[in-house]
């Protein structure tokens, strides 16, 4: 009876313990629980392997940045220069307009760009930093150095250090973006020919619809007709995201507010009588 449990705690000892690893978990985790269940692992080699996966994501992740790149620059098309310098006597497309031109395009890409300051080499100087990530992983820093803007152009002071320095921000991060994207503003800030607006989705059944009824809540005037073709064009311009029903008379008020009759309605035309026949 004795060997007979001598014999089973043997074999129960020879029996090997269930190893629990998380398939799921990080390699690294996976690891420290391998090494917890008392398993031997080449630690050294283990890490060789760890740092050939990292260099490879890199590399997968750079390859995904610059497959994307030319793509976001194929879609962005020239920004309309929205702006005149009248120091310079000249157009400019400025920052907002950029920015609403290709944000919608990058970040469909899976970009995204942060700007701050940095240091610059050159005394008097501040330099624009912008850090372009991707979605994978990959990014890539650029940076401007430019004057403090606080003169006009005849070197009179005209500016506070502080909006002298929100200024030079502004033109950096306006040249960065295009630097980046590679956006065509023909001769920048000079006075050749602007490219055309950025195109417009048309508008929707719903928001015909929409508009329709916010043209009925409009009050009537004689002699005079709804300017409907207008109206919609100041609707998608304006208050696209508004277009709901619920809003009709906010919109209808609003349009009275802002907008002169002018806009808002036409002349009522009338066909000029025939002459009849006499005998």
């Amino acid at each position: 009876m004795d060997n007979e449990i001598a014999d089973t705690n043997e074999i129960q000892k020879a029996e090997p313990q269930a190893i629990v690893v998380d398939k799921d978990a990080p390699a690294m985790v996976q690891i420290v629980q391998l090494l917890a269940n008392g398993v031997d692992i080449d630690v050294d080699k283990i890490a060789k392997l760890q740092d050939m996966a990292e260099k490879d994501e890199d590399r997968k992740a750079r390859k995904a940045f610059f497959a994307a790149l030319p793509l976001v620059q194929s879609e962005i098309e020239g920004v309309y220069r929205n702006k005149r310098n009248p120091q310079t006597n000249s157009n400019y497309a400025t920052l907002d307009i950029i920015i609403e031109v290709a944000k919608p395009i990058y970040t469909k890409h899976g970009f995204s760009v942060i700007f701050s300051e940095g240091k610059s080499d050159k005394e008097g100087n501040i330099r624009i930093l912008a850090d372009v990530m991707h979605i994978d992983g990959h990014e890539r820093s650029y940076f401007r150095d430019l004057d403090l803007d606080d003169k006009g152009i005849k070197g009179t002071v005209n500016k506070t250090q502080i909006h002298g320095k929100a200024s030079s921000f502004s033109y950096g991060r306006r040249y960065l973006m295009c630097d980046i994207w590679n956006i065509s503003t023909p001769d920048n800030d000079g006075n050749t020919k602007p490219p055309p607006p950025p195109k417009v989705k048309p508008p929707s059944e719903t928001e015909l619809e929409v508009i329709d009824a916010v043209c009925d809540e409009l009050p009537g005037k004689e002699g005079f007709t709804i300017n409907k073709s207008r109206i919609t064009a100041l609707l998608i311009e304006k208050a696209r995201d508004h277009l709901v029903y619920e809003r009709l008379t906010y919109l209808a008020e609003q349009l009275m507010k802002k907008f002169s009759d002018v806009d808002l309605y036409v002349a009522v035309q009338y066909d000029a009588e025939q002459p009849g026949e006499f005998e």
